[in-house]
């Protein structure tokens, strides 16, 4: 990935700044399997060697635009006005073992969000700075959430066993968001 930003400082002696940024990474896959455990709370039994396959081919690009205003209106206060755009677009597989010789077919997930954000710093004296600020945040789904492999019960059935589990792709995951607000404040000691 890579990441791009300008600052401009707006004139006079304050310290103003009005910056864009742009960063993005991209991210593929070469046939890994993410392994794991899970644990029945229920029953207290561990069942080792669950997998998903990710087929070659599968991957995810994340995007976010972010504008940002830093203002000082006077020598105590710093206000900072942001605003975050992001774009997740992710190419996901789904292996198809339900017709005889597994089948990779992939598909397209394309989601975007944007969050605003708000901060103020106040510096009441050289010992104590006010703090509060407001904003929401995202988060995309692994890759994996995305990928499946459909079985039939016959498929997914091991000797022993007493019930059986097939997995879906989660294809109308949606990402991660949050709102959150902080208020606080730093107070030196001597």
């Amino acid at each position: 990935g890579y990441s791009v930003e300008y600052d401009h400082f707006l004139p006079g002696e304050s310290g103003n700044i009005v910056s864009a940024s742009f960063d993005t990474y991209h991210s593929s896959t070469y046939t890994p399997t993410i392994s794991g455990a899970a644990f029945n709370a229920t029953t207290g039994a561990v069942t080792d060697n669950l997998s998903v396959a990710i087929a070659d081919g599968a991957y995810q690009r994340n995007s976010t635009f972010q504008f940002r205003v830093l203002l000082n209106p006077n020598d105590k206060t710093t206000i900072t006005i942001a605003d975050y755009v992001s774009t997740f677009f992710t190419h996901a597989s789904l292996s198809d073992q339900t017709s005889g010789a597994p089948v990779v077919r992939f598909y397209d997930v394309q989601q975007s969000h944007n969050d605003p954000r708000l901060a103020i710093t106040y510096r009441a004296n050289r010992d104590l700075s006010l703090r509060a600020s407001v904003g929401s945040s995202i988060a995309s789904p692994y890759i994996n959430l995305y990928s499946a492999t459909l079985q039939t019960p016959a498929q997914a059935f091991r000797a022993g066993s007493t019930s059986v589990s097939i997995g879906r792709a989660a294809t109308d995951l949606k990402p991660e968001t949050a709102f959150g607000y902080d208020v606080g404040f730093d107070m030196r000691l001597h």
